[in-house]
């Protein structure tokens, strides 16, 4: 006992108020209009509405905008304690995450002033629910223009002996319920941007998908998801998808994570819908994978029990598009994908590997009506004769989505009847010619 077992040499203590990093996902790329040190504590230790938690000051405006429309909020939350069941993270009334952004703007009327006058803006957000410990956030908000936190112009009082202090904005991450004396959540990392568009999301770009006649191909990208990510691809389209040019263009989840339920959505860029989900799908793939298609009717081969690939989510015109796949979780259901803004969340507490293909072609020949080959046999040749007649009508009484062509008033289009119509649009594009 009078031995001393270790003797420090040299010794260096720091503090700070900073929680220890404990996990080891780095951020997503980009422009990063502001960010946090590591490990941002997030809780609340006063009491529900007291904002003890971390903040992130002096986010420089966004550059050539009229206004703030949009703010994307991406980040990882890790746990000192794993979540319970009585402290679930992102389950109300206990332990949720949530996020307060602020615009502050102050002015010194007259230099006699104690303090300046102030004025502030408050965003407040949820994370999206989730029952695990840690987990990626991407959360896409949309600023209403009746919200002044979106004004980049001046919104206080003016005065003749003032000194402007300018327009502040900062972020607070806290929970809605006192947790004291253990911080439940913690942001291994964060990132805040601010803009006046909406932004598509990082994404596995596939390429430009420019269908040839004749061509039968596709693309695929597979990646392995954490808690929270959501798996993004890109694709161009420079030519439309559709009936009329025997274009078609089919996504789906086949190859994913075998028995995983998955969930499919398509997503515009264009000026007139970018953020906007365009199209989604549950279960039309094999076994509870998904499948969307569009263009020429087909129908294309099933994939096991799955839905013919038909065209049946209508036409694309050119432009770029987004496609997002993320586990089918119950509770959060098919509202995973939202409806604008990017907004998709992946609210599964498990490690998943999905897979995105997309497959497309166009027809060979002399375009939709060129149907059937020598003798009667299904398939183009090239050639507009009796045998594409002889095809079509074996089509119509087998009750073939092929064969279902027409709408009311000989409109083209499928309406799940077989009748006149469909002979009318067939008529129609056998003589509209090569």
């Amino acid at each position: 006992s009078s031995v001393p077992d270790a003797i420090w040499s040299t010794i260096t203590i720091t503090l700070d108020d900073q929680a220890p990093s404990t996990a080891t996902a780095a951020p997503i790329t980009g422009t990063v209009a502001w960010a946090s040190r590591y490990g941002l504590r997030s809780d609340d230790t006063l009491g529900p509405g007291v904002f003890s938690g971390g903040f992130i000051n002096n986010l420089p405006t966004p550059a050539n905008t009229t206004r703030i429309r949009h703010a994307r909020i991406t980040g990882y939350i890790t746990s000192l304690t794993a979540a319970t069941a009585a402290d679930p993270i992102g389950v109300s009334p206990t332990g949720d995450a949530r996020i307060r952004l602020v615009r502050s703007e102050s002015v010194q009327l007259n230099p006699n002033d104690p303090a300046p006058f102030l004025t502030t803006d408050d965003l407040f957000f949820t994370v999206p629910s989730q029952t695990v410990s840690t987990g990626y956030v991407n959360l896409n908000i949309t600023i209403p223009d009746n919200n002044d936190f979106g004004k980049l112009t001046r919104n206080v009082p003016t005065s003749e002996d003032e000194f402007y202090y300018g327009i502040t904005y900062y972020a607070n991450f806290y929970e809605s319920d006192d947790n004291n004396p253990v911080p439940d959540n913690i942001w291994n990392w964060v990132k805040v941007e601010l803009f006046s568009d909406a932004q598509p999301p990082s994404a596995h770009n596939l390429g430009t998908i420019n269908p040839a006649p004749g061509q039968n191909t596709s693309v695929s990208h597979s990646q392995t998801l954490s808690a929270g990510e959501v798996h993004w691809v890109k694709i161009d389209l420079p030519q439309g998808i559709s009936e009329a040019a025997g274009t078609w263009l089919d996504i789906d989840t086949e190859g994913s994570t075998v028995g995983l339920d998955t969930l499919l959505g398509l997503y515009g860029a264009a000026p007139a819908n970018v953020g906007d989900r365009l199209a989604w799908d549950d279960d039309d793939g094999s076994g509870q994978y998904s499948q969307l298609s569009f263009g020429e009717v087909g129908p294309r081969p099933a994939f096991g029990n799955s839905v013919v690939r038909n065209g049946r989510d209508g036409s694309l015109p050119p432009g770029t598009y987004y496609v997002a796949s993320v586990p089918y979780v119950v509770g959060t259901g098919t509202a995973a994908l939202g409806t604008t803004n990017f907004n998709v969340v992946n609210a599964s507490a498990s490690s998943t590997a999905t897979r995105i293909n997309v497959r497309y072609g166009k027809l060979a020949g002399c375009g939709p009506a060129d149907i059937g080959s020598q003798g009667g046999v299904a398939g183009p040749d090239g050639t507009l004769d009796n045998n594409d007649f002889v095809v079509f009508i074996d089509q119509f009484f087998a009750h073939s989505p092929s064969a279902d062509r027409g709408s009311q008033g000989g409109v083209p289009g499928a309406d799940g009847q077989y009748d006149n119509n469909d002979f009318v649009v067939f008529i129609d594009q056998f003589f509209t010619g090569c």
